[in-house]
This record gives C-alpha cells, structure tokens and sequence, in this order.
C-alpha cells in the first residue's frame, strides 16, 4: 500500500468511523452478550464492512459525499433522572458523556463515561480493550455538549478497569473521594442506557445504598463466560483495591457509570453487575487516580 493509498484508507476509516457511531449513539444499538462487554453486535458487522475499503474499481470504493464528510453531527439523550438528589449530585450528573471506540478490526463498542475535568474523560477499560490480538483501537468518539467529538485514548489499565481518553469537552470538576462508602451508605449512579430496540439514548440518575455483604470473589463464576471470568480475576490481583459493592443491579452500556456520594464526591465507576445476586460492583476512586498517575495526568 503506497502512501496514497494509506491516506485514503485513513480518511475513509474516519469517515465510516463518524457514520456508524452517530447511528449507534442516538440509539440504534443492540445489547451485549453480558455487562463487561459492551459491544454492538449489527453496528459492529456494519463497521467491518464499511471500515476495510475495497479495491480500486470494486463497489464501495467511491469518494465520501459531503454528507459522508460532515457525519460527526450532533446527537442528543434524553434525561431521566428517578433520584431526589443534592445539587452536588445532580451537578455533578452532568458530567456524564458517551463513548465510542472502533477497532481494527472492524468491531464496535459503546459505553458511558464522566468527565473528570476539563478534556479528561474517565471510563472503563474493558470498554476500550481490544477483543482481538492485534487490532487496536482506530478510533474514539465523544459525545459531549451534544456533540459527537474526536477522543484520544490516553492510557488504561486492564487490571483497575480504568481508562483515560482526552477530548474537547468541558465539565464541572469533579472530585475523586479515596473513603470506603460504609455499608448501607446511600449512594448515586448516573449513566448511560442504550435502547437495543432503536430508541434514545438515556441518562440516567438513581439512588441505591452501598452494600458489603457480597464481594467480587463471591460471585459464580462458572456463570459467566470465559472472557469476563478473565477480567473479573484481573480485577482481584493481589495489592490492587477490589471493586466494591451497590445495591442494584444495571445493564450493558451503563459500565463507566460514576458512583457519587451526597456531597457531589465521586467513590467510584461502576464495572459489572449480577443478577442473581442483585448488585453491582464499582472500582474505587483510589483505581481511578493510579490510572490517572500512570496517564501523568493526577
């Protein structure tokens, strides 16, 4: 491939890129297999065929169209807030952005994240982890301010499930608050719900105490497939704070979710969560500020 062709490759990638995450945020996306993969199965297939272009003279090998061109457009979410909570909290709920991520290979995933402070995104690192060996990530989008923006992935670290992405988005700053939530503590979770049958896209705010009666390790593993098994033993390596409970249970899309005490504090961001047990497990502040060290950006 000479240098021509890989500046086309680039520029037709970027644009198919745009195309499909704007679909995928305003809502056409289907859920996951299970909640530590958030991936979009038709909007992945999708993304393989429109991200590997075809040869000279074959079909699909034409120019973008202007419209191609300007498909970072704009997308909105609508929201639902079902808690009663302290203007810390919902000043704080603001912060809550999408994220998108195109892999070499074609695949796609989606799934909430915060902003910490002005241009630095928090969210998951098994949202930005590659599925395949040898197929990074192509490419990062935003939305923010209502609007679909180029992201850069920072670093990330697969045993604390952070990542950190860099992005044009302003925002409150937050707070990282390294206290254990006690148990019972009343806590609130805000995030992102992406509708599997074409709807919009909600924000989400609620309420649920923190709950210490089950850990990590408690859980049934043989419930779960083998690759989230994986990443749920990475999560208890031996010197790494291990994530921590709440009291309810959440769906594909919402992992990267911020968990705020009243006072507007962020304890934590909301990892996976189990049904038979009917909570959730986040990873704590004190995860997310080593990412944040390892990244230079504490």
């Amino acid at each position: 491939m000479d240098g021509n062709e890989r500046s086309r490759f680039r520029r037709v990638c970027g644009i198919a890129a745009a195309l499909i995450i704007t679909v995928a945020l305003v809502g056409f996306a289907a859920y996951a297999l299970h909640f530590m993969l958030t991936e979009i199965g038709p909007a992945a297939e999708a993304a393989a065929k429109m991200l590997i272009p075809a040869p000279d003279g074959a079909d699909g090998a034409a120019e973008p169209t202007p419209a191609e061109e300007e498909a970072s457009g704009s997308a909105k979410i609508i929201r639902e807030f079902s808690a009663a909570a302290p203007d810390e909290v919902t000043a704080a709920a603001a912060n809550v952005v999408a994220v998108a991520v195109v892999f070499q290979g074609g695949e796609l995933a989606v799934g909430t994240g915060f902003i910490l402070r002005d241009g630095v995104i928090i969210t998951s690192a098994h949202l930005v982890e590659s599925r395949e060996p040898d197929e990074p990530v192509l490419a990062v989008k935003v939305l923010c301010d209502d609007r679909i923006k180029d992201g850069y992935l920072e670093h990330y670290d697969v045993t604390r499930d952070a990542a950190v992405v860099a992005a044009n988005c302003p925002g409150r700053m937050l707070f990282l608050d390294e206290r254990p939530a006690k148990n019972g503590e009343k806590l609130f979770a805000s995030g992102l719900t992406f509708d599997p049958d074409g709807g919009p896209t909600t924000h989400f705010l609620i309420s649920a105490p923190a709950d210490g009666s089950k850990r990590l390790k408690d859980l049934d593993f043989s419930s779960y497939p083998k690759g989230t098994v994986e990443k749920m033993r990475r999560l208890l390596k031996k010197g790494v704070p291990e994530p921590r409970g709440i009291k309810t249970v959440f769906v594909p899309g919402n992992s990267g979710s911020m968990i705020v005490r009243g006072d507007g504090g962020v304890v934590g961001m909301l990892v996976i969560s189990d049904d038979k047990l009917g909570m959730s497990f986040y990873v704590p502040a004190k995860n997310i500020l080593h990412v944040l060290g390892e990244a230079g950006l504490e």
